[in-house]
């Protein structure tokens, strides 16, 4: 392509009033500057000046929709212009992904900026990139944000670090979304997985005592864990955010004692009457307790299962029958009342 070729197609790029004729006309024009013909070409100076000048306005001109599907088209280009690479980057979060995750322009300055100037969501495509520096790494970690700390994590083509590894590790006292990627990260050693025996839930202490061959030496729940998970759960009910679904997903991230805590503050119980329940010898009593908080019959199968995974199968009894008694005959105000009268009078 010619110099004068490329301008008429950017002149007749202008002249179109749809949206739909401008961006078939601008894929069109990225096919030609793609072409082997333009090869030598975009080593022009003069063509260069030219697509940035042009195409740069054309891109970040056009709605939402087309930005996208040209975000996604350009993503993994190294001859698309660097501003604007870096304005699709921090664009909406649909355009934004593909930049991020593909584009080889983009510099650790930039995605410093991205993780300081943009959202969230921006953050974790970040985290995800196949090839981070330490410096933006160490920018990650240093955010401590957990949702982005958990992609870092779980991002399999990363060769973290033994110093990001242990930061990473130590952040998983707060976070407990970590502590399952990091007990199966390749690069995790024995020394810190001997100090996640501290705070790691039953099934975690298992899987790390055997990949490491280690004694343990932490009991499931700590007195320390048990005391900041209570003032998580106060902290969350006070201001109005701790809802049921927060009890289970505390099983299933193997957190018992933010799920005790969780659960004796949503069914205004103390941790010793919940302590009774899942030690009970049926399960009726934690039955009543789901029913009360206002989980649906649904969940307490698997709820019931995680609760025997990690205290050692209790309660014991069947768990469809007190479903059944609990679920089938019950309102969740009169479970309450029946769980406190049976737990003061059963003495359980």
């Amino acid at each position: 392509m010619t110099l004068a070729q490329l301008a008429q197609a950017l002149t007749e790029l202008a002249k179109l009033r749809s949206p739909e004729d401008r961006e078939q006309l601008l894929g069109a024009l990225i096919s030609l500057i793609e072409s082997p013909a333009m090869v030598g070409a975009l080593k022009s100076d003069q063509i260069l000046t030219l697509v940035d000048d042009i195409l740069m306005p054309l891109v970040m001109q056009a709605d939402p929709a087309t930005r996208a599907r040209l975000s996604a088209r350009l993503a993994a280009k190294d001859w698309v212009p660097v501003a604007l690479v870096v304005g699709l980057s921090q664009d909406e979060l649909a355009i934004a992904l593909p930049i991020i995750a593909a584009s080889p322009l983009l510099t650790d300055d930039d995605l410093l900026d991205i993780l300081s100037g943009t959202t969230l969501d921006h953050h974790i495509a970040v985290a995800s990139r196949s090839s981070l520096s330490a410096a933006v790494i160490k920018a990650i970690v240093e955010q401590a944000d957990p949702l982005v700390l958990t992609t870092l994590s779980t991002n399999a083509a990363l060769d973290l670090s033994r110093p990001d590894l242990f930061c990473l590790v130590q952040a998983s006292r707060q976070f407990a979304s970590l502590r399952a990627p990091l007990a199966r990260h390749p690069r995790l050693t024995a020394p810190m997985a001997e100090m996640m025996l501290a705070w790691v839930g039953t099934s975690l202490q298992s899987s790390l005592t055997n990949r490491f061959h280690l004694s343990p030496k932490a009991k499931p729940i700590g007195s320390d864990q048990s005391e900041m998970d209570q003032r998580l759960a106060d902290k969350l009910m006070a201001s109005g955010n701790l809802h049921p679904s927060a009890v289970l997903r505390a099983l299933r991230e193997d957190q018992p004692s933010l799920f005790m805590a969780a659960l004796a503050r949503l069914s205004d119980l103390d941790l010793g009457a919940v302590r009774r329940m899942v030690e009970a010898p049926t399960p009726d009593l934690l039955a009543l307790a789901c029913l009360a908080i206002g989980l649906d019959r649904c969940t307490f199968s698997p709820l019931l299962a995680h609760v025997r995974r990690l205290w050692g199968d209790r309660p014991g009894g069947d768990g469809r029958h007190a479903a059944d008694r609990a679920f089938g005959n019950l309102s969740p105000s009169q479970a309450k009342a029946a769980l406190k009268w049976a737990l003061d009078a059963a003495r359980v």
